[in-house]
């Protein structure tokens, strides 16, 4: 991606937050899809939620 653009630390440093940017997104988009189909379950749904506020405080 952009290291193969900018040969530098600071483009490959930048390429992996982008991709880990990434792959939290994509788990959380899975949590918020998988939140409603549990509504019989308070307590899947409650740990579903959790594991996304987890998603988006991470740093």
């Amino acid at each position: 991606m952009l290291t193969t653009i900018l040969k530098s630390s600071k483009a490959e440093d930048t390429t992996i937050a982008i991709v880990e940017t990434y792959a939290k997104l994509k788990e959380l988009s899975r949590v918020i899809v998988e939140v409603p189909q549990h509504e019989d379950n308070h307590q899947i749904q409650k740990v579903l939620l959790h594991c996304g506020g987890q998603l988006v405080e991470e740093n």
